[in-house]
């Protein structure tokens, strides 16, 4: 199935809302959340949404099936082992746990601290390698700092720069500029650079591993690369009412 197809598709499973079965359940819901990194992103817009987001709608729907919070954790405890990444892991824990804002309590609170006690030991113990191909990655590495309020993950100067790059692109947003009377909009891209520092450290560390990318002259990585060197710089983005960028 094409991925935009699969995409709608997904959408559409929210009107079963309360008519799924529970037999085959725990396999469905791994499955949507192994699905995330391969459907394809909309357009930026107002009502746009993420493929994330879509997918951890319809896989809420489906958790509160399950007959209270023991069943619900027998089913997240099936279904953690079959899931492909950490950041489907942390989709599902968020989920179901007490998070603020993210959490929607399916399990009692200390079985959820249990489950992101795990989740940041296995995170520990994850190569380089295997954070590299996280479809999340900014969740994955704050995740110290919103379960235990830990620093965030500490990303090794020696890592990879494929790594490094998607760090940096991990964490590069953008705003939307448009000046008086003029109907163009336009879009400046900018990094989380707080957080960014948490992880590397220091602006001479950063340095150090944007150099290496530089280096290693990875294919695709000249925009990254660029807004990194320009926040190094000094540069900033504009506040509301500033032209400069």
């Amino acid at each position: 199935m094409e991925p935009t197809r699969l995409r709608d598709l997904i959408s559409a499973l929210e009107d079963f809302e309360g008519e799924f079965p529970i037999d085959g359940l725990d396999d469905a819901i791994a499955t949507l959340l192994n699905f995330i990194p391969r459907l394809p992103e909309p357009e930026q817009g107002l009502l746009s949404i993420g493929s994330s987001f879509l997918v951890s709608r319809v896989a809420l729907r489906m958790l509160r099936q399950y007959d209270g919070p023991e069943r619900t954790q027998r089913a997240v405890e099936n279904i953690l082992p079959d899931l492909e990444s950490l950041s489907a892991e942390r989709e599902l824990i968020d989920l179901i746990g007490h998070l603020e804002g993210a959490g929607h309590k399916l399990v009692p609170e200390e079985v959820a601290q249990k489950l992101q006690m795990q989740f940041l030991a296995k995170l520990r113990g994850a190569s380089l390698e295997h954070l590299e191909r996280e479809y999340d990655l900014a969740s994955v590495l704050l995740a110290p700092k919103h379960y235990a309020n830990d620093p965030v993950f500490r990303v090794p100067v020696g890592a990879a720069p494929e790594l490094h790059l998607a760090v940096f692109r991990a964490f590069t947003s953008e705003i939307r500029k448009q000046g008086f009377g003029d109907r163009a909009v336009r879009r400046v891209p900018t990094l989380s650079w707080d957080i960014l520092m948490d992880i590397y450290g220091d602006e001479e560390t950063i340095q150090k591993v944007i150099d290496t990318a530089r280096d290693a002259d990875t294919d695709g990585s000249d925009a990254t690369i660029e807004l990194v060197e320009k926040y190094l710089s000094g540069w900033r983005p504009p506040t509301f009412g500033q032209g400069n960028d």
